[in-house]
């Protein structure tokens, strides 16, 4: 992401610490519209997509008529290679058979893997789709085949029929590159002359069995099947050592699995051969760098250049609603999450979201009858009342929201968000009891030492909200010995002995918490957040300055990362203000001001 991005990311991630610890359970979303009838806030009626010329094809998986099951990949394998051709015009969109069964789904209960062309006209309105694309492989006089038929999306007519043959498997590739170029011929009509450049499958892969690996890996991570997907993947690859496709999918893969390392190393090798990626994987291997790197706004632009050729992507489009919003720009998220809703009405948990964001605008009246929808679309499921009790403690109405929280409980004692909530919320109606029992069982149900830690910290401030100093002591000793970098606990100690009037304990805690780490800081073994709140802490507490500048200038100079040199900078510059030095400060806000206002205009507590 750019620096100023990134910088804003990592310090937004430090406020779970520096904050309230439920802040990072909430779920966001947004869309707007009236919906007269029920007054709920919904999805504009008009999804708007794509460019205006663009024309909607499904292709739907091929039949296997030679009698050999050996062949049978080729159903959805020529499919994919029609599909990878074909989304190279930008002037053509196609429209998957995942995103028909998504479409079908709105309207039958059982959507078969198979849609035929009664099943894809049935839905071809509501994706406007204009022409369906079906299929068939079949040997005949020693010759194989390829035949397909486009046919009128409203209508089922038959508009063209194409055919190729070759003797055998070896030029199937071909024979796909000469299908698309009629197709594209067929449909493309009066609309202006491609200027991309011309791909051809080979440029891929030349290796079929290369490419039946990836086909099968393709289908197996639609299912969910990741470990199969993996091995077909690295089956292709092995085949083909430089199909920077299978290369992309693999990184793809093991970014799902939390595997960074072997993510990495699989994008680096995409990345060596992308010049053998069709112009839609190049976008995303470059929306994957961009989204790993250090560069929001190639992230964006690489979000929305992929959504020209496939605007019926949801998830992309998740995507990029999720980065405005991190980034405060509500209004353009606001207009991606509509179409997402537009896309997939079905999507239940974007009515949670929606009811955070109009909380958070104050509109809680809208908030809960999303919540309501949201409950409708999950019957027996504990975040509904979880979310509304939330939305509650927000407007004000803290006993309504303890019964909401309790019931989140009674449906599935182990939902640690509400046992969090309880902790809190009954600490505000001066229930210590119920609080602490809360408490408990949030650390009972903590899965690691920082959820932990931060349990032990939480129950600390409940306990010195009611007077009992010692026992906090303890539960900040707890949190401590299990991370011993969080600043989260050291600052709910501070605040602490500050609030007790005992500033030479709050400056003896801050004093050895900075010295105990001040060399290990500059360490690889620190990550992004861990030295985040490190600089957090230094400013919280009000450390001398002629300690936290060289720290800060001495980070600078040994960082490599551009967006950490920019967080030093950020810092150094408020440590230089704060000393008085406002022209040393001005030398860092010279380029930087407009970005580091927009920093401490998005983390306005801090």
């Amino acid at each position: 992401m750019s620096r100023q991005a990134k910088l804003l990311l990592v310090m937004g991630s430090v406020a779970y610490f520096v904050g309230c610890s439920s802040e990072g359970n909430r779920k966001i979303k947004l869309s707007s519209d009236s919906d007269n009838a029920t007054g709920v806030q919904t999805a504009s009626s008009v999804l708007q997509v794509g460019p205006e010329d663009q024309r909607n094809i499904a292709i739907l998986f091929f039949e296997n008529e030679t009698g050999d099951a050996n062949l049978d990949w080729l159903r959805r394998g020529l499919t994919e290679m029609l599909t990878t051709d074909l989304t190279q015009s930008r002037d053509l969109n196609v429209v998957t058979v995942q995103r028909l069964q998504e479409l079908l789904a709105r309207q039958v209960e059982e959507v078969p893997n198979n849609i035929d062309v009664s099943l894809a006209i049935k839905v071809a309105r509501d994706a406007e789709i204009e022409s369906i694309l079906t299929g068939r492989i079949y040997t005949e006089g020693g010759e194989l085949f390829i035949e397909v038929e486009l046919r009128d999306a409203k209508t089922g007519r038959l508009l063209r029929r194409e055919s190729v043959n070759s003797p055998g498997m070896e030029q199937i590739f071909s024979m796909v590159n000469d299908l698309s170029r009629r197709v594209r011929t067929s449909l493309r009509g009066d609309l202006v002359a491609e200027t991309e450049r011309e791909f051809q499958l080979t440029d891929m892969t030349k290796s079929l069995e290369a490419y039946r690996c990836y086909s099968e890996a393709l289908e197996n991570s639609e299912k969910f099947l990741l470990a199969e997907a993996e091995k077909c993947l690295k089956d292709a690859v092995k085949s083909d050592s430089t199909f920077a496709a299978a290369y992309l999918q693999l990184a793809v893969l093991k970014f799902k699995q939390h595997n960074v390392e072997e993510a990495m190393q699989s994008m680096e090798k995409a990345r060596l051969y992308a010049h053998k990626l069709s112009e839609v994987d190049q976008i995303r291997l470059k929306l994957m760098e961009s989204k790993h790197g250090d560069d929001v706004e190639s992230y964006l632009a690489a979000l929305e250049e992929f959504l020209s050729y496939t605007p019926y992507d949801s998830e992309t489009r998740m995507q990029l609603a999720g980065t405005y919003l991190e980034l405060k720009q509500y209004d353009k998220a606001l207009e991606e999450y509509e179409a997402v809703l537009e896309l997939d009405p079905k999507r239940k948990l974007a009515h949670n979201q929606l009811g955070y964001v109009y909380a958070f605008r104050g509109d809680f009246a809208t908030a809960l009858k999303h919540i309501d929808k949201y409950a409708e679309a999950s019957p027996g499921e504990p975040n509904p009342h979880d979310s509304r009790g939330q939305i509650l403690i927000m407007a004000g109405r803290l006993q309504e929201a303890i019964t909401h929280f309790e019931t989140a409980l009674s449906i599935r004692p182990d939902f640690h968000y509400s046992a969090e909530n309880l902790v809190n919320v009954y600490g505000e109606v001066g229930a210590l009891k119920d609080g602490l029992a809360n408490s408990d069982l949030v650390i009972k149900l903590a899965q690691n030492d920082r959820a932990k830690a931060n349990a032990y910290t939480n129950r600390a401030r409940l306990l010195w909200r009611f007077g009992k100093i010692e026992e906090a002591e303890n539960e900040i000793k707890r949190a401590q010995d299990l991370q011993p970098r969080s600043i989260y606990p050291m600052l709910v100690a501070r605040e602490m002995y500050l609030s007790e009037s005992d500033t030479v304990a709050a400056n003896e805690l801050s004093w050895s918490f900075f010295e105990k780490h001040l060399e290990s800081v500059t360490s690889r073994e620190w990550s992004d957040d861990e030295i985040a709140g490190f600089l957090v802490f230094s400013m919280e507490a009000r450390l001398p300055q002629s300690q936290v500048i060289p720290m800060l200038e001495n980070l600078m100079q040994s960082e490599t990362q551009a967006y950490r040199k920019e967080l030093y900078r950020y810092f150094l510059a408020i440590s230089h203000l704060r000393e008085g030095s406002s022209e040393k400060a001005r030398e860092f806000f010279k380029d930087n001001g407009s970005k580091y206002l927009q920093i401490l205009v998005a983390l306005p507590n801090r």
